[in-house]
């Protein structure tokens, strides 16, 4: 198992790809060639995996990403089957 993300690895890290926080809320981090950051949280609703935004680095701290995470998780949960995180 991979080790979870860190705010000084998200703060410098450069390299075009996908970053996963290994923490068990699907949350990742995707850096674009050009060097931006966004957070993708990746859930599985009524069988199919969803990707939901939560926002860009910096305006969205990774401890802030990791909050949202939790919250749309939870709510996956407890809401009918044809919830999807970003509706709300």
């Amino acid at each position: 198992m991979g080790k979870k993300l860190t705010a000084t690895f998200v703060r410098n890290i450069q390299t075009p790809g996908s970053y996963s926080d290994m923490g068990g809320m699907g949350l990742r981090l995707r850096v674009k060639p050009d060097g931006r950051k966004s957070w993708i949280q990746r859930l599985t609703v009524s069988g199919k995996v969803r990707e939901t935004g939560l926002g860009s680095f910096p305006v969205v701290t990774l401890a802030m990403a990791r909050d949202k995470a939790i919250e749309n998780k939870r709510m996956v949960i407890d809401l009918p089957l044809n919830f999807h995180p970003a509706t709300i």
